[in-house]
């Protein structure tokens, strides 16, 4: 399927199925949804935010974060849903969008890693106390404002439509700062958590030994520097 560079393109949907992508599109008795500036798929979501092309990654909520989700639903997932994923995914394509994160990466902010009892096949209790420390979040507002910018520079503006999240309504400092407690997430890919070296403080040494116990090395990212 390949529906080429599109400045703006209709989609034929047709009892969940897609029928045809293109300019001026008419089909007998359709119902015509307007979708300017963004693909939304009736039954479906607004792929936009790329739900279907990565199989309900942001399947998340308030109070119900990433990995939960992705516990809770892909035990449902069958073969014809990857091949929904990647039709949506092309569709998408006609109005493409461009994501711009930021990560703060020297964080003030300390949480814990606790025992959860007596079990050792426990879960332990982790708390990353998030923006603990008011720095961090200084620090996380500073990056909204500096993605925005480089967004909105000239040579940008034949590209960018519109800004979709946070969106032109989130302006100040506490709109972004609530925009980041319920929108942020890990990278999932931690680095340097555990210190290389051969002071007091370090976990391991310079070829991954693990300080007070012979014979284990670790050898992952968390050693990294």
């Amino acid at each position: 399927m390949s529906a080429g560079v599109l400045p703006r393109a209709d989609v034929h949907v047709n009892n969940g199925r897609i029928e045809a992508v293109g300019p001026d599109l008419t089909a007998a008795g359709a119902e015509v949804i307007d979708a300017a500036d963004m693909i939304v798929m009736p039954g479906f979501i607004d792929t936009h935010y790329h739900m279907w092309s990565a199989l309900g990654r942001n399947f998340v909520g308030d109070g119900f974060g990433y990995f939960p989700a992705k516990n809770a639903t892909s035990t449902h997932y069958q073969p014809v849903d990857f091949y929904n994923s990647v039709l949506l995914g092309l569709v998408e394509l006609a109005n493409a969008g461009v994501t711009l994160n930021t990560a703060y990466l020297r964080p003030r902010s300390r949480g814990t890693v606790r025992l959860a009892g007596r079990d050792p096949n426990a879960a332990p209790l982790i708390d990353p106390n998030y923006w603990e420390d008011s720095y961090d979040r200084q620090m996380s507002i500073a990056g909204v404002n500096l993605a925005r910018e480089i967004m909105r520079q000239n040579a940008l503006k034949p590209f960018v439509l519109a800004e979709r999240v946070p969106g032109p309504a989130c302006k100040s400092d506490e709109d972004i700062a609530e925009y980041a407690f319920r929108s942020a997430k890990t990278d999932h890919h931690p680095a340097g958590t555990c210190a290389m070296g051969t002071g007091k403080l370090s976990v391991v040494s310079p070829e991954l030994k693990l300080h007070g116990i012979d014979g284990l090395r670790v050898c992952d990212a968390s050693v990294m520097p």
